[in-house]
């Protein structure tokens, strides 16, 4: 009787020690530590990410809400190990007997907080030695517990030596010899099939786990393992003598005791996946809709007939010359667009573009964050581009149209082509170099404005630290880089101006001003037209070459002035492939408000009576 109170004693303080519940969602990683018994079904997807339902027995004192809050406490602790969100509580339900959780879980094997988890394919998991070895280590007893820590920081190493796991066969129920898995030519390390393992150990109340996985399973771990159906396993949990270090209201504890602990493996063979034949089908079913409604509303017919197919014809040997360029465009240009969808996915490089997974908030968690998060700094960011494209934009687009103006009213040819020529040349010179120039023009120590300055009597000016300056400085050295070049288009235009038209106006008696306004600028502008079509998308684009070579990357003191999109998308890039989501989902916004404003100057130029893009 002794003997069963200070068990119960201690049973009672160690329900103390972890605030008397704890749930455990296994793979989808929630714990359960009710003295009643949890069942657990997991339903994996072929990514290892999945659904959970976990039957928790009722006990008196127990509530909906007392069983939520200790649901999203481990949770919260669960993102804490694995360094990001791996769950989403669906819903509770009751009944007589239970209370009903349903979990939606991430990738499994990117889960810290409960154990040890793999879910890969049979190629990735033979390629590696540590994998390779896993299943003879656990044949002989040996059960890996290196970073088994749970969600409240408890580590856990298995004292015992005799909890062996061997693989067995489900077809024919043979052991099988587990060294045989040591070498890399396996039958079963291949794509199709995937290798789960689980090592799970410190929890208690949970009386079984049920994993159904997306095909028929091949391999299992037999310790304590039963095979229903094809694509399910049962385990149930083994006693073991296990190493606890842990944190509690007194501090750091170390102590030994008997645990339960689930391990084993499963090696399944991925079922066909349909949905892309699905999706070629439905494809196939469109395109045969269209063609049927071709023929029966006379839409075939009548292009056949008409003028646009004649044309076609007509001048079908410049169509196969457009050929070769239309294929290199849509390889190059439109093939790539595939990989916005990282924008929406938490990229990652194992994963790749298609195999990372969604990110949260319906795979919009980078454009709230983008909008939301004032570490972005958006509005901040926002202003700066806009700015800065809108001074360039109304000083760079007439500037090159008055120049070509100014190259053409020139007589001499020779003087024309020179100055042509050396307003050229300030575009093929990078930036690195004209970031030197500037520097050598506006530093604090023997630069040439700045002993200017000191000549004439005044103080030197830091340039390089007041923020006042750099939009200024910015749009020039943009100017002083691309206006020349920027004259090209539209020296062209006035090429192809008609010349009876200036004969026109000399007999009527106009000066070379009035022909510039009568002749000149309305021939120019149908070019003039496209070119603000064009540059209304840059608008909110920005010149990340400039502002990185001018300004530097780490002067923090110019950030509130030359902080733009470009910068915030380098800053994400330099934390690795992490920050390749982040970065996409930036660069789609601004390629959508280009879109828009494109789409909004061609409107305009339209009511102009100027043929637009289209």
């Amino acid at each position: 009787m002794l003997k069963l109170t200070k068990r119960i004693g201690g049973l009672i303080m160690r329900l103390k020690r972890v605030l008397k519940i704890e749930l455990l969602l296994l793979i989808i990683l929630i714990l359960s530590c009710f003295t009643g018994c949890a069942k657990v079904n997991a339903s994996f997807n072929r990514d290892g990410s999945g659904v959970c339902t976990i039957a928790i027995a009722k006990e008196e004192g127990m509530d909906k809400e007392n069983v939520k809050s200790k649901i999203n406490q481990v949770i919260e602790g669960v993102k804490i190990q694995s360094q990001k969100e791996r769950l989403e509580l669906k819903s509770i339900t009751e009944n007589d007997e239970a209370f009903i959780v349903k979990m939606k879980f991430k990738k499994i094997s990117d889960t810290k907080g409960v154990g040890n988890f793999s879910f890969e394919t049979g190629e990735s998991f033979g390629s590696q030695l540590v994998q390779r070895n896993l299943l003879a280590q656990l044949s002989k007893g040996m059960i890996s517990s290196r970073n088994l820590t749970n969600y409240n920081n408890s580590t856990f190493t298995v004292l015992s030596e005799d909890v062996k796991v061997n693989p067995v066969n489900v077809s024919t129920q043979e052991t099988l010899n587990a060294a045989d898995f040591k070498d890399t030519a396996n039958e079963y390390y291949t794509k199709d099939n995937i290798f789960f393992c689980f090592t799970i150990c410190g929890i208690s109340g949970i009386s079984s786990i049920t994993f159904e996985f997306p095909g028929e399973i091949l391999v299992y771990g037999n310790l304590n393992a039963t095979i229903e159906g094809k694509n399910k396993l049962t385990v149930t949990p083994q006693k073991v003598e296990a190493k606890e270090i842990g944190i509690d209201n007194e501090g750091t504890f170390v102590k030994e005791g008997e645990y339960d602990l689930f391990v084993g493996y499963v090696v399944f063979e991925l079922e066909t996946n349909y949905a892309p034949f699905i999706i070629l089908g439905i494809i196939v079913l469109i395109l045969a809709i269209l063609i049927s409604l071709g023929f029966t509303t006379g839409a075939f017919k009548r292009f056949f007939h008409g003028k646009t197919w004649a044309k076609i014809v007509k001048n079908r040997v410049l169509y196969l010359f457009i050929l070769p360029g239309f294929a290199l465009f849509a390889v190059f240009n439109y093939a790539p667009m595939a990989g916005i969808i990282v924008a929406f996915k938490n990229y990652t490089v194992d994963g790749g573009i298609f195999g990372s997974e969604w990110a949260n908030n319906f795979g919009f968690e980078h454009f709230i964050r983008l909008f939301t998060h004032p570490g972005s700094e958006f509005g901040m960011i926002f202003r700066n581009t806009i700015v800065m494209a809108l001074l360039k934009f109304f000083t760079g687009f007439p500037a090159a149209i008055v120049l070509a103006l100014m190259f053409n009213a020139l007589a001499n040819g020779w003087y024309k082509k020179t100055v042509q020529t050396v307003s050229y040349l300030p575009y093929f010179i990078s930036w690195v170099v004209v970031s030197n120039i500037v520097y050598i023009l506006l530093s604090a120590n023997g630069g040439i404005i700045n002993n200017l300055l000191v000549k004439l009597g005044a103080e030197k000016i830091r340039f390089y630290s007041e923020p006042k300056y750099w939009w200024g400085i910015l749009t020039t050295t943009s100017l002083w880089k691309g206006v020349g070049w920027g004259t090209i288009v539209y020296l062209a235009a006035i090429t192809g101006i008609n010349p009876d038209l200036y004969e026109a106006a000399d007999i009527d008696g106009a000066n070379a001003w009035r022909k510039v306004w009568a002749v000149t600028i309305p021939g120019m502008m149908p070019v003039i037209g496209i070119q603000l079509i064009l540059n209304a998308g840059n608008l909110i684009k920005d010149d990340f070459d400039q502002i990185y070579s001018l300004v530097g990357g780490s002067n923090y003191e110019l950030r509130p002035v030359t902080e733009v999109f470009s910068s915030l998308v380098f800053r994400n890039l330099e934390g690795g492939p992490k920050g390749f989501s982040a970065s996409t989902a930036i660069s789609l916004v601004q390629s959508i408000m280009s879109l828009c404003l494109v789409l909004a100057a061609d409107k305009i130029v339209r009511k102009t009576d100027n043929p637009g893009l289209w």
